[in-house]
């Protein structure tokens, strides 16, 4: 979804102090929050507290959210990270450091970044500006962010699903329908699709 207010660099730096590094269970905090000074504009926010994880899952449309309390309820989900930053860098598997996972091999994440630049999408990156001493604008990325990390187990042990929710399939070709109509259908359609096949890759 679009964000309620234009990404600035103080934002980016909230975003990453509550992702990085991966947290579990009731100390994993969302990148966006269910409250109306941080979710989209047009979005529908909701709260809900899971004893199961012990802490209050946020959801930003009534999709989400019933998606989420199908999650919440799966017999096979022992973790779940909704609203998940998508790494812009190399970093380790999702499910490294879990208990669970001790003595897996997984495979690392080779970023958005490095997938954009592969599909031959990096301008369509999302990046912000800084300025720096001499008062030059300079282009920051910032991240994707993900609607639901689901961590299962079955008998072969655990792994997780990166799961994006649309009310429908013609979302995942179509922008987010905001009250501000966009100057550039074509593009915007250009970058949904774009943000799709990175994310498909990711």
């Amino acid at each position: 979804m679009p964000s309620r207010t234009p990404f600035s660099i103080g934002r980016l730096e909230d975003l990453l102090r509550r992702q990085m590094p991966p947290k579990w269970q009731a100390q994993y905090e969302p990148s966006i929050r269910a409250r109306r000074e941080e979710a989209p504009a047009r979005s529908r926010p909701a709260q809900v507290w899971s004893p199961r994880l012990g802490r209050t899952c946020h959801v930003l449309s009534q999709v989400e959210l019933t998606v989420l309390l199908i999650l919440l309820y799966h017999p096979h989900m022992f973790e779940l990270q909704e609203q998940r930053m998508l790494a812009m860098e190399p970093m380790p598997h999702p499910l490294h450091g879990h208990p669970m996972a001790a003595g897996l091999i997984l495979l690392p994440l080779a970023g958005t970044i490095a997938v954009a630049e592969r599909l031959g999408y990096l301008h369509l990156h999302p990046h912000t500006y800084a300025v720096d001493q001499e008062g030059r604008r300079i282009p920051v990325p910032i991240p994707w962010i993900g609607d639901f990390l689901v961590f299962l187990k079955d008998d072969k042990g655990p792994y997780c699903v990166n799961l994006t929710v649309k009310a429908e399939t013609a979302g995942f070709s179509s922008p987010f329908r905001s009250a501000r109509p966009t100057r550039n259908p074509d593009k915007a359609r250009l970058n949904t699709m774009a943000r799709h096949a990175i994310e498909e890759v990711y």
